[in-house]
């Protein structure tokens, strides 16, 4: 095993402020990607089912823990943001709704003191 594959590997981003790209450097302690080379597909050619290459979860959440830092959200409000979105909306939905009382109140609905 090489020193190369015993390394953690690190996904490191930063945003270019003049394009807002994300630029990428993939590393370990001891190496680093140095180009990405992309292959023409011939016509027929069918791609075989694997990735261009594999992460650890643990990279991967680095990786997402880094783009947040550069800025980037989730789009389709998954998960733990788009919990907090629909807490949101249910609170100002409730807020709403007390308010309305509070403003309105009705002998069945008395104003709180």
């Amino acid at each position: 095993m090489s020193a190369m594959t015993r390394d953690r590997l690190r996904i490191l981003t930063v945003m270019k402020p003049w394009t807002s790209d994300i630029e990428l450097l993939i590393c370990t302690d001891t190496a680093y990607v140095k180009e990405m080379i992309f292959e023409e597909r011939k016509e027929g050619y069918v791609m075989e089912p694997q990735g261009t290459c594999s992460i650890s979860r643990q990279t991967a959440q680095d990786l997402m823990d880094q783009l947040w830092m550069c800025g980037l959200r989730p789009t389709e409000g998954a998960g733990s943001a788009g919990a907090l979105a629909a807490t949101e909306r249910h609170l100002r939905d409730m807020q709403r709704l007390v308010f309305h009382k509070l403003e309105n109140p009705t002998p069945q609905n008395p104003p709180s003191v």
